[in-house]
């Protein structure tokens, strides 16, 4: 089961303040960066933030970033269901750009990393088009690639935090009901949980679901240390 949809089994918990900013940035079509470490949910938070989008009545197209910029061009036209006639990178950006000139949107980019200088030139053309905006994640702000250069302003960036100890309990206890739930009075379990995870839900949630898998279990005791292990291999790109 992809990790994504493990997350939204889930409500999101302590995000509000970054939702309400990326809200904000795409009402006024300002590109904004949401940051944060593997595990602590800028996926989930943009998948959310389409949702939202949609409910006020305004479009957006997520998008995981690939390279090289040729597949990410493919990949796009395909989610914009273009037909493509003709399958070269200077075809296609064309189309591209006359799409989004029809239909202006905010692009929900998931995922960045070392973006190329042909990559950022791509999205440069696309925001000079009017209606436009770009909602972007990455791991670090340096390890976007030459995409930092849109980004520039300390202000487009959005750092997503470790849930606080209350909010790192309440999804633990959440997680365990749904996946694990024979332990959901299992105090002691749900505060090693929050102990090892140090605050991020990614980590919360795969050992939650990890726990209730046999392999993780030796009769009626979790094997916690494997199981804390493997849920954080999980996490690493």
């Amino acid at each position: 089961m992809d990790r994504s949809k493990l997350m939204s089994d889930l409500p999101l918990i302590e995000r509000d303040r970054e939702l309400l900013k990326l809200l904000q940035c795409a009402s006024a079509r300002t590109p904004v960066l949401l940051i944060g470490s593997p595990g602590l949910g800028r996926t989930r938070l943009l998948r959310e933030l389409g949702e939202r989008l949609t409910a006020e009545g305004i479009d957006s197209l997520y998008i995981p970033f690939v390279q090289p910029l040729h597949a990410f061009l493919v990949s796009m036209a395909a989610r914009l269901a273009l037909p493509t006639v003709n399958n070269s990178s200077v075809a296609l950006r064309g189309l591209l750009w006359k799409a989004l000139e029809d239909h202006p949107r905010v692009l929900l980019l998931d995922d960045i990393a070392k973006a190329t200088l042909q990559v950022y030139r791509f999205f440069e053309r696309v925001l000079y088009i009017p209606g436009m905006a770009l909602i972007a994640t990455g791991a670090h702000v340096y390890g976007i690639g030459a995409l930092q250069r849109i980004f520039w302003n300390h202000q487009s960036v959005v750092s997503l935090p470790p849930l606080t100890k209350q909010g790192a309990l309440i999804l633990t206890q959440q997680a365990t009901k749904l996946y694990a739930a024979d332990l959901a009075e299992d105090e002691g379990f749900q505060e090693r949980v929050v102990q090892v995870a140090r605050g991020n839900p990614g980590r919360i949630v795969e050992m939650c679901r990890r726990a209730a898998n046999p392999t993780y279990r030796d009769g009626g005791r979790v094997r916690f240390a494997a199981l804390s292990i493997d849920s954080l291999t999980r996490l690493v790109p």
